[in-house]
């Protein structure tokens, strides 16, 4: 969950995810530090807005044929752009 809150919303991540689900940014932010475990209503917002990431959140595992993927493969993908150009 903490990877992709970093990947997705680099600065500000909690009052982001606050405006955009039904979440405090204060539960956001004790998500993100670990003082809270995330619960069902967390992931079920982060897969809504971020439904790429739904496979690797929930199971861990990716599939990039059907469009599924992690913030990790992302950021690899990438700097494979970066380093061919």
């Amino acid at each position: 969950m903490k990877r992709i809150i970093d990947r997705q919303l680099p600065s500000k991540a909690s009052a982001e995810l606050a405006k955009k689900t039904d979440v405090s940014a204060a539960m956001w932010n004790h998500v993100y530090h670990g003082r809270v475990k995330p619960s069902a209503e967390h992931l079920e917002h982060l897969c809504r807005l971020y439904p790429r990431y739904t496979l690797w959140l929930m199971t861990g595992q990716t599939a990039p044929d059907a469009g599924q993927t992690s913030p990790d493969i992302e950021q690899l993908e990438e700097l494979k752009k970066a380093v061919n150009h």
